[in-house]
């Protein structure tokens, strides 16, 4: 939690698939952890109360509220209903109500999603269609390990929400190439007389390196580095531990393949 505080880290989703891995104490040791820091964090709660409270920061003079949600925890059951945060239509409903009622921005991060496919799933697009009608302003997503697209979503009052299907991995040991292909979205939410709105969005994509020994590739230990695209050469991408591992090619004209397509 501070190593990402350290690096710059404003907001947290704490809600995935894994989170009740370690069960109620885990999510109470996570967050004791994450409650050291600044970090803005939603998503998995110890108490009724902290699941009801919606997390909000200010910045310059816009006041913006914190979602997460996740699909769900590999079957694992809370010990309580308040302990994660899943994907409800009615919960989400009532949640991004209430927020709008105490801020000028919503944002939602979203652990959904197929694992290593590019495109959203029916779910994906039923809940990004609904944070949309219920006015939320952007959804960042998680889960896939695989970069998916970015749309605008137009809601029943004709409001726009940008959706980012999924990042992809930001850094990580998975053995493919798409696996390794990732990116970060930048934009700016402008505040004029009149609204809040969202401008200059821009994908950035990026690339997870790492090199060394392929004789052992699962028991190996290597140094990640997550580059950014515009910042990655072929001979680094010829050095890559995953250049020509079970069929893989590491190349700028594939990265730049995959995250045009």
């Amino acid at each position: 939690a501070k190593n990402l505080e350290s690096v710059g880290f404003n907001l947290v989703n704490l809600a995935s698939n894994h989170c009740l891995d370690r069960m109620e104490q885990g999510i109470a040791n996570e967050l004791a952890a994450f409650d050291e820091t600044n970090i803005v964090h939603d998503g998995v709660y110890n108490t009724q109360e902290e699941f009801d409270t919606i997390p909000t920061f200010t910045k310059n003079g816009i006041t913006f509220s914190f979602l997460a949600y996740t699909y769900g925890t590999n079957g694992i059951q809370p010990t309580y209903t308040y302990n994660v945060s899943y994907f409800d239509d009615a919960q989400i409903q009532s949640d991004v109500q209430r927020a709008k009622e105490i801020s000028d921005v919503v944002i939602v991060s979203a652990h959904w999603g197929d694992e290593n496919t590019f495109e959203p799933n029916d779910f994906q697009k039923h809940y990004a269609q609904l944070f949309a009608d219920c006015g939320v302003d952007v959804v960042i997503g998680t889960h896939p390990h695989t970069i998916q697209p970015v749309e605008w979503i137009e809601g029943s009052k004709g409001n726009k929400m940008l959706c980012v299907y999924s990042l992809g991995n930001f850094i990580g040991g998975m053995l493919t190439t798409n696996n390794a292909i990732g990116g970060m979205i930048q934009f700016d939410f402008i505040k004029d007389e009149e609204d809040i709105y969202i401008d200059h969005v821009k994908w950035v994509p990026l690339m997870i390196h790492f090199e060394g020994n392929k004789a052992n590739i699962n028991a190996e230990r290597y140094h990640y580095k997550s580059y950014k695209v515009e910042n990655y050469t072929d001979e680094l991408a010829s050095k890559h531990v995953l250049n020509g591992y079970e069929g893989n090619v590491v190349s700028l004209d594939y990265i730049h393949e995959i995250t045009h397509q």
